[in-house]
């Protein structure tokens, strides 16, 4: 064989290793995205479950809760405790936000998650106060205007 021939012979392999490692990096990065989506959406649950399992498993802020929602009067003590509540929920839904946001949360889960925070937007008026207060400062501006819009959209009904 001419030297041409083995020169053309090894271009050709090494085209074809360049381009195998080009679907091997696609697949790996394939698996990367589908393994963060996956810890995205634990996130998610893990973070709503603790929530829910905190508010069930103290009867004595699961009645603080049900004082609000009813529109009783507060305490200040009171309102400390329901700020720091506040601020940890709307924490976790920023959070939620900027994992949809960058895409490593499905549409899906966040369309139902900003469904139920509307829904709990709508049921607790202490969410809107903890908000006009200027807590609004302690989120991204993004979030801040997704909050405010839903707020407006609630007011408006």
């Amino acid at each position: 064989m001419s030297q041409t021939n083995w020169k053309d012979k090894a271009e050709l392999v090494g085209l074809a290793a360049i381009i195998a490692s080009l679907f091997l990096v696609a697949y790996e990065l394939r698996q990367n995205t589908i393994a963060s989506r996956q810890e995205a959406a634990v996130t998610y649950a893990t973070t709503s479950r603790d929530i829910d399992l905190f508010v069930v498993g103290n009867p004595e802020f699961s009645s603080l809760l049900k004082k609000v929602i009813s529109e009783q009067e507060v305490s200040p003590d009171e309102w400390f405790r329901l700020s720091i509540f506040y601020r940890s929920v709307l924490r976790s839904w920023q959070d939620t936000h900027y994992q949809y946001l960058t895409g490593t949360l499905d549409e899906e889960i966040w369309d139902a998650e900003h469904r139920f925070m509307r829904e709990i937007l709508e049921e607790d008026p202490g969410f809107s106060r903890f908000w006009a207060n200027g807590n609004n400062v302690w989120f991204t501006n993004e979030f801040q205007s997704l909050i405010e819009q839903t707020l407006d959209d609630i007011n408006a009904n």
